[in-house]
């Protein structure tokens, strides 16, 4: 199953018919039997949202996403699921949105290199030592002046150097940087994040 965020809702690149349970999660659901959408369907659900999962039934859902991906302009950013030595998890408050730290990847280095220098310049905390070897990676579809675009943002697990505390990087927009609880995030991040961003930081914490 291969997914990506549009205007607050996902589209959702399958083969299994019983996915559409399990991704339900109290939603309406729009099921296409097609191998994916439209460049003119993606166009109107970027100007208007609505809380709907629509869902592409495919043969072959992995070509699908590679064919649908390929169409526009892809930018990457790294960014962090960073934890201190309490296991707090590390957040930012930019632009009426909890966030976690992360952005625009530079052309003279990796992502995890733009992931560790990025969270450092938008929070001030140092944070490269990696919880897990593989990161996790969230997509979403905007739209900037030249046309739509595709952003892949990886995140990767990391604990910060112990006895920092952040400093929000209000160049930025970035207006509070502060460590939270696991409570904290559900209650928090639940309401008022990103919806790519919502659950994220429950993913690996079990395994810590």
């Amino acid at each position: 199953m291969y997914k990506v965020f549009c205007n607050g809702t996902e589209i959702i690149f399958t083969d299994l018919v019983g996915d559409l349970k399990e991704v339900s999660g109290g939603k309406n659901v729009k099921v296409y039997r097609t191998s994916g959408p439209s460049e003119e369907q993606v166009e109107k659900w970027l100007e208007k949202p609505a809380e709907v999962r629509r869902i592409f039934l495919s043969n072959n859902p992995s070509k699908s996403w590679k064919s649908f991906k390929k169409r526009y302009e892809k930018i990457v950013a790294g960014g962090g699921i960073v934890l201190n030595e309490n296991d707090h998890f590390l957040t930012i408050f930019r632009r009426g949105f909890w966030d976690l730290p992360k952005g625009k990847i530079e052309k003279d280095e990796t992502v995890f290199e733009g992931a560790v220098r990025e969270i450092e310049e938008e929070t001030g905390i140092r944070a490269d030592q990696l919880l897990f070897p593989k990161p996790d990676k969230t997509w979403h579809l905007y739209r900037i002046k030249k046309g739509v675009v595709i952003k892949k943002s990886v995140w990767y697990w990391l604990r910060a150097e112990p006895g920092q505390q952040p400093v929000p990087q209000f160049a930025e927009d970035i207006t509070q940087a502060t460590w939270m609880s696991g409570d904290q995030m559900d209650e928090v991040f639940d309401k008022g994040a990103y919806p790519a961003l919502k659950g994220i930081w429950r993913r690996k914490i079990d395994l810590l």
